[in-house]
């Protein structure tokens, strides 16, 4: 059995700064900007998952800090960045307060259709997995019109992770459909090898949800999804996993695979893997880590990526920027 390895950079300091590429004239012309800079654990450090944007122009993010009752760290923030003609104005929209409460935001948020924020915990909720299994939830705006940039919105669980069949800590955002149900990855899953993991799905229902597992990965070169999941105009389900494609892309030590992108397809039976592209070695020469900035990379991009009219298409370039690495 393979065992893979992930590994986990901490970066220790007092502030982070928020900062955006404007793209102007050409691909070639970049101005960079500082948007806003985080000065202090209360109101959020670490900004590491991304952010979103709605129709107003307004940032959505998640960030690390808060309030200190998360089993020896700290809970994490939801934020909001407003623009005031020139200047940014840094809101904080909901502090985490507990395992139960859920904690470790590490994805990026998603707009639902409603026009509200959706997102997952890696940990907390339901406490048969060590600091919590991790958390579906969904954050509202106050029924009234704020008179500040302070007031808290209102968060709601959707859904708790058991640690059984369901699976556990799901890491990345999430996706609706044109029907509003939710889809996303759990890093792992009960079902089979506990780290090989699974999509799932979240269908509103009576007023609340219902989960349902689709797909079980089967571990070998299938497993450990990193990215949550896109859907293309034919209804496949496209994703990035750590596992499948070459070898050697850990440390020498470690020989981890080098990942690959999936697809899922629907038949009467339940949903089929297929690996669509499997990511190459490093060239001769070069260290095997050169792999592990590219595969966060390719985790965002199909986590933003809309359907395309052909799913397969989009990822030529990829192909192209990988291999001439």
């Amino acid at each position: 059995m393979r065992h893979t390895t992930r590994r986990i950079a901490l970066f220790f300091c007092m502030t982070f700064s928020l900062a955006v590429l404007t793209f102007v004239a050409t691909a070639q012309a970049q101005t960079f900007s500082v948007l806003y800079t985080l000065g202090g654990i209360n109101n959020g450090i670490f900004p590491n998952n991304g952010l979103i944007s709605d129709s107003h122009g307004n940032l959505y993010g998640t960030a690390s800090g808060g309030i200190d009752n998360c089993g020896g760290g700290t809970c994490g923030v939801i934020f909001k960045l407003s623009r005031r003609g020139s200047v940014w104005i840094y809101s904080v929209l909901y502090y985490f307060t507990g395992l139960s409460d859920g904690v470790n935001v590490m994805a990026p948020l998603t707009i639902g259709p409603d026009g509200t924020l959706y997102g997952t915990t890696s940990r907390g909720g339901n406490d048969s997995c060590f600091n919590g299994c991790g958390t579906v939830f969904r954050l509202t705006p106050p029924p009234n019109v704020c008179p500040t940039v302070s007031c808290e919105w209102r968060k709601t669980t959707l859904y708790e992770f058991t640690g059984g069949a369901d699976g556990q800590y799901p890491m990345c955002q999430l996706m609706f459909d044109a029907a509003g149900n939710i889809y996303g990855t759990a890093f792992t899953a009960a079902t089979n090898n506990p780290y090989h993991g699974s999509v799932f799905e979240l269908t509103p229902s009576g007023g609340g949800w219902t989960f349902n597992v689709l797909y079980d990965f089967l571990g070998g070169t299938s497993g450990l999804p990193s990215s949550g999941v896109v859907f293309d105009r034919q209804g496949n389900l496209w994703g990035y996993q750590a596992y499948g494609g070459a070898e050697n892309c850990g440390s020498p030590q470690i020989g981890e695979l080098c990942g690959s992108i999936y697809k899922l397809s629907p038949s009467p039976s339940g949903w089929t893997e297929t690996n669509e592209f499997a990511l190459p070695p490093p060239l001769e020469g070069d260290r095997a880590e050169i792999w592990w900035p590219i595969r966060p990379a390719i985790s965002t991009a199909l986590s933003i990526t809309p359907a395309q009219p052909a799913a397969a298409a989009s990822f030529s370039s990829l192909r192209q920027t990988v291999n001439s690495i």
